[in-house]
């Protein structure tokens, strides 16, 4: 389903005579959500999908260099790759935001400062992530393709379908692993309530996974260069 086709359904749920107006005042908050959150999402997981394919291009162009590489370049052949792109993507979010907010009234009670912090540690985890992915696929099109199995699942356990509260033990440990889980309630907090309790805290999960997952990448990258390399 498009993003039109969502405003042009939400567009006839409002003027549809047959709908009661107690029901539209409930579904217009639905409604907003899966507005915003579908311009969102189509807009970063698409300026980020291209992440993992790069990391797979990087490391087959060091195989030349494979005896003498070090952790230290790959880290900033990673940087100057991956930064671009959550530049773009928060970009993306700020125009998707922009739009829900002043065409579709999206209430904005909290600051966007606070929005563009929570966003940008979101970025940065799912860039770890998906270099994570492309650190060790064997190909391009195998990098574009398995990030898939782990970002799907988000929309179900993420907290966004239904609570996280709501879920058995096996979903509550799933939903722990997705990144959207930690900005998602964050994010809602803000824009409806004007601050997020939770905001530093989640922000800090983020990062220090992201550090992690980073770290863990540019050791698996220098290994399958090395590796490689010998093998040619």
């Amino acid at each position: 389903m498009k993003w039109r086709d969502i405003i042009c359904f939400q567009w006839h749920a409002l003027w549809n005579g047959r709908f009661p107006p107690a029901l539209i005042i409930l579904f217009l908050p639905l409604l907003y959500a899966f507005l915003f959150g579908t311009i969102y999402s189509r807009n970063v997981v698409n300026n980020l999908a291209f992440t993992p394919g790069i990391v797979v291009f990087i490391r087959k162009r060091k195989l030349l260099n494979a005896a003498g590489v070090g952790h230290r370049e790959v880290f900033q052949r990673l940087l100057g790759a991956v930064l671009p792109f959550e530049a773009i993507a928060l970009c993306s979010f700020c125009l998707s935001l922009g739009v829900c907010i002043i065409v579709y009234g999206l209430p904005m009670r909290g600051s966007l400062w606070d929005c563009l912090f929570l966003m940008t540690c979101f970025l940065f985890f799912l860039l770890c992530v998906l270099t994570f992915f492309g650190s060790g696929a064997a190909s391009v099109v195998e990098a574009m393709q398995d990030p898939m199995i782990y970002i799907m699942p988000g929309v179900l356990f993420s907290g966004l379908s239904w609570p996280t509260f709501c879920m058995n033990d096996i979903g509550g440990a799933i939903s722990l692993l997705l990144p959207m889980t930690w900005v998602g309630d964050c994010l809602r907090d803000i824009l409806l309530a004007g601050y997020a309790p939770q905001l530093y805290k989640d922000s800090l999960v983020l990062v220090c996974a992201g550090l992690v997952i980073g770290a863990v990448s540019v050791f698996r990258i220098v290994r399958r260069i090395r590796k490689e390399g010998a093998a040619l």
